[in-house]
């Protein structure tokens, strides 16, 4: 993984615990990942979640739950949506029983970063905020 998207989404997991944390109690967030620990697609959210919890001591903390055989793949997009966790580390394809809508990047004609430019990601973000 990047280093500018480490940070960035390291910048989002703190976001998530709000403006008032450093006032508060440290937050432990639960996380989900779609694919099996330890392998090739699973390791960068892996390593972010150890830079997370090394970084983010007495503020946030994340508690990785596991892969698909603690929630199986087809079913976390329910999890996120009923609070069971917190955090899906997945892809489009495996929620779009709860939001649908995701599946227009597989079909997008145009680069990612366009897409966070013109405003696309943000109101997929919205959608999915109001869906989970």
């Amino acid at each position: 993984m990047t280093r500018p998207l480490l940070s960035s989404l390291f910048a989002a997991a703190l976001l998530a615990v709000g403006a008032t944390a450093a006032n508060a109690a440290e937050v432990t967030l639960r996380a989900i990942n779609s694919f099996q620990e330890g392998t090739y697609f699973a390791e960068n959210f892996e390593a972010f979640v150890k830079k997370v919890n090394d970084e983010g001591k007495g503020l946030v903390q994340i508690r990785y739950i596991g892969g698909p055989k603690a929630i199986p793949t087809m079913e976390q997009g329910a999890a996120l949506r009923n609070g069971v966790v917190d955090m899906a580390h997945t892809t489009a394809a495996f929620t779009a029983g709860v939001v649908p809508e995701l599946m227009a990047l597989n079909y997008a004609t145009r680069p990612h970063h366009e897409l966070r430019t013109n405003g696309a990601i943000d109101y997929l973000n919205s959608i999915m905020r109001a869906r989970t």
